[in-house]
């Protein structure tokens, strides 16, 4: 019924899908750095931070924005890797403060203190 592929098809299948995975993992990270570049710097209330500290990724979602910190609400859980399709709940009876300077070193990578080991920032959305 099926033929059997051979090595030109295959290499050219190969090749295709490579070329395609990159293209497509480019566009994210340079679509993630916009959004970083753009909504960092003026905060809204219900903007979501996709963050990452020792290999779990977790979210933030703005609750308010003062003068000195940003106070947002947690996600519920944390995840390995990229496996974070339910992480997107927040408790909301527990708010975190990050100081706009903290934000700034954690988007730079630069935030490596005890408690927040290794936290880079990956994403922010606004909806």
């Amino acid at each position: 019924m099926f033929k059997r592929v051979n090595r030109k098809t295959f290499l050219i299948l190969l090749l295709c899908i490579t070329g395609f995975t990159a293209v497509y993992l480019y566009y994210v990270k340079k679509q993630r750095q916009e959004a970083i570049a753009s909504y960092l710097p003026r905060p809204l209330v219900g903007d979501i931070y996709k963050m990452e500290a020792a290999n779990a990724v977790f979210y933030l979602q703005v609750k308010e924005v003062k003068a000195d910190a940003v106070y947002f609400y947690r996600s519920r859980l944390d995840a390995w890797a990229a496996s974070d399709i339910l992480l997107n709940q927040f408790d909301s009876s527990t708010v975190v403060p990050y100081g706009k300077k903290d934000l700034e070193e954690i988007k730079n990578g630069r935030w490596d203190d005890e408690p927040h080991d290794h936290t880079s920032l990956i994403d922010i959305s606004r909806k």
